[in-house]
């Protein structure tokens, strides 16, 4: 396989990371059924894998990696410490708004800071990517 093929599979599993990331956040919020769930969770592992199968191959593609791992990071740290301080005020504005101050807040369950964390690594990644590309 020539450097320029693996070069397309590396950024085309990028890309199909991020749309599923994002396919994921809409199952989540919006609750769709569990399969669509498995279906986008099954895509970004094989993306990841594929990612990270070829991370360190040269400077380019761990500059990438490496702004995505920083920002992976930096959300699960920020989620992990603020994530039920926004949840509660975000449920407390809306509250306002609709007038429903009686109904109890969500609670802030670990998958917001999973996908919090991939949602930033593919955020940072592609706009390395595309910063990179001037």
């Amino acid at each position: 396989m020539t450097p320029d093929k693996k070069a397309r599979i590396y950024f085309v599993s990028a890309i199909m990371g991020a749309i599923a990331t994002l396919g994921l956040a809409a199952t989540s919020i919006f609750g769709w059924p569990d399969f669509v769930l498995g279906l986008f969770t099954g895509i970004i592992l094989v993306s990841l894998a594929m990612i990270l199968r070829r991370k360190l191959r040269d400077e380019y593609t761990q500059g990438l990696w490496q702004a995505g791992t920083s920002a992976a990071f930096f959300a699960v740290v920020i989620l992990a410490i603020f994530g039920p301080v926004l949840l509660g005020f975000g449920h407390g504005l809306i509250d306002g708004f609709n007038d429903t101050a009686n109904a109890a807040p969500p609670d802030f369950n670990g998958k917001y800071v999973g996908i919090g964390a991939i949602l930033a690594f593919y955020a940072a990644f592609h706009i390395a990517w595309l910063r990179s590309a001037r």
